[in-house]
């Protein structure tokens, strides 16, 4: 078997191993938020909607300045 085949198989093998795809596994997907990042000259923003909170709008400096605030937000609807 030449190398290419190999290598192609392998990660057709990983993929369907990572989302469950041809495999044994059952699994149910449900959508919980949905988060969008982007970035201007000098800021980060980022839109977070859940069915509970709706949208909500976040700004930083950094990039983990507005990760983190997402991740707040999330941790205080979800428990």
């Amino acid at each position: 078997m030449p190398i290419k085949s190999v290598h192609k198989m392998k990660k057709t093998h990983t993929k369907a191993l990572i989302t469950g795809i041809n495999s044994c596994f059952d699994y149910m997907e449900e959508l919980i938020c949905n988060i969008e990042f982007d970035k201007d000259d000098d800021k980060y923003y980022a839109r977070l909607r859940t069915e509970i909170g709706g949208l909500r709008e976040f700004t930083g400096i950094t990039f983990e300045d507005v990760l983190n605030q997402v991740m707040v937000e999330l941790e205080e609807e979800m428990s």
